[in-house]
């Protein structure tokens, strides 16, 4: 009685070079930092969409100057729904405070205005998909 069932040569090399791609893929993951963000504010009025197709702002930066309200508008190009919130310094995770937030409905745009919000760097994300959907805020001085 045989207990094991003989493997084809070609399945071998089959599964030995899906492991290996496996391998790699993982290897080549990506890296979850990023280089230090570096927009300029170009006004009060600031501008981001939810693209598409996939889960990704259109923008990983915005800038606006120190000291002054911020009106925002979200497009929402999406089948999701998608939120755009600002969290406090420092805090760069769902647990943490949001500073401001502004929620689009599919296929929908959304507008607030905020208050003045200090000179600092702050993490902007989607808290419904955050781990694709940030980018760096930065209120810089005028």
């Amino acid at each position: 009685m045989r207990w094991w069932v003989p493997v084809r040569p070609r399945l071998l090399t089959y599964a030995a070079t899906l492991s290996a791609a496996a391998i790699v893929l993982v290897a080549c993951g990506g890296d979850e930092s990023r280089e230090p963000a570096s927009c300029q504010p170009t006004g009060t009025d600031i501008t981001i969409s939810a693209v598409e197709n996939g889960f990704l702002f259109d923008v990983d930066c915005l800038a606006v100057p120190a000291g002054r309200g911020v009106d925002v508008t979200l497009t929402n190009d999406n089948w999701e729904t998608h939120n755009f919130t600002v969290l406090e310094e420092g805090e760069n995770s769902l647990g943490s405070i949001h500073r401001f937030i502004v929620t689009a409905a599919p296929h929908q745009t959304a507008t607030a205005t905020w208050e003045p919000i200090e000179v600092g760097t702050y993490e902007f994300l989607c808290t419904i998909h955050p781990s694709s959907m940030n980018g760096t805020f930065i209120v810089a001085q005028p």
